[in-house]
């Protein structure tokens, strides 16, 4: 049987001004996801640096909160035909395109990866680029950003076989920044130090080390936002600080039935729910 891998991603809408907004009685959406079902449906297309035109389509709902669509690109190449009993090549157009299911809701998406459209980071740099040229009618600057959710497995065992951490860093959204207060609240009883930048924070505690446990609910919190975490850290046997991050990791990855994409989409959304659940929350601890 024939099947495809998704890999997962996170879409966010932020909103520029935000203060000035609420200031000028303007609404703001309770769900900021329904602006990117939104998006979906203007079904936008645009061209890109190298001149190749990306196109949304393909798009319907599969339940309250997900839409499935297409993205892919079209070119014109010269194309081998045979006519009249001969070789020829002749001028035409050549369409490649991918899967997407996006649920709206929480903000994140699977999507198959064709390799003739280029990277993982490649497609989701365009589904990104087209979703910001859609043009909705708001009373708001808004733009979308797109990140691919790493696999937390192999960041998360060598943080469990840790001897001690000395520094934890965590990235979250520009615009949309964890209140310092609140992350105080939630690790600075266990860091001597935290250093903050627009974007990032680091905790640190060089003599006792960061408790573990909360450091695992604050990594899984950020991976599935599509953010990076970072430690410094010993490993039994070892007397050196080693560090360990998510920067390069894979995505996390579904694999599912080609027949199931558009004959059972709502086990495909399932099946996706379910591993972008998985990176938030231990599945011991869901149990």
């Amino acid at each position: 049987m024939e099947s495809k891998d998704f890999f997962l991603c996170r879409l966010k809408v932020l909103l520029s001004r935000q203060g000035k907004l609420i200031e000028k009685g303007i609404p703001i959406p309770q769900k900021r996801g329904e602006l990117l079902r939104e998006m979906i449906r203007k079904r936008p297309s645009g061209a890109r640096k190298d001149g190749v035109c990306w196109i949304i389509g393909n798009e319907k709902d599969i339940d309250n909160r997900t839409v499935y669509f297409c993205i892919g690109k079209c070119a014109t190449k010269q194309v081998p035909k045979l006519e009249d009993g001969d070789f020829v090549d002749s001028e035409g157009v050549v369409s490649e395109y991918c899967h997407v299911f996006l649920d709206w809701e929480r903000e994140f998406c699977g999507i198959t990866h064709n390799s003739r459209l280029g990277s993982e980071q490649t497609i989701l740099s365009a589904l990104v680029f087209l979703l910001n040229k859609a043009d909705l009618p708001t009373e708001f600057e808004m733009r979308v950003e797109g990140a691919i959710i790493r696999d937390p497995k192999p960041f998360l065992e060598a943080l469990e076989k840790a001897v001690l951490v000395s520094s934890f860093s965590m990235e979250f959204s520009k615009r949309n920044l964890v209140d310092e207060s609140e992350i105080r609240e939630v690790l600075g009883e266990f860091a001597e130090e935290l250093d903050g930048e627009e974007n990032a924070v680091t905790f640190k505690n060089s003599r006792k080390g960061l408790k573990k446990e909360e450091l695992s609910r604050t990594a899984r919190a950020t991976i599935v936002a599509g953010n990076k975490v970072a430690m410094k850290a010993r490993m039994p046997g070892e007397r050196k600080l080693r560090r360990f991050s998510t920067e390069k990791e894979r995505a996390v990855k579904v694999t599912v039935s080609v027949a199931d994409i558009e004959g059972k989409p709502e086990d495909v959304v399932e099946v996706l729910r379910g591993a972008f659940g998985n990176v938030l929350v231990e599945k011991g601890d869901a149990e």
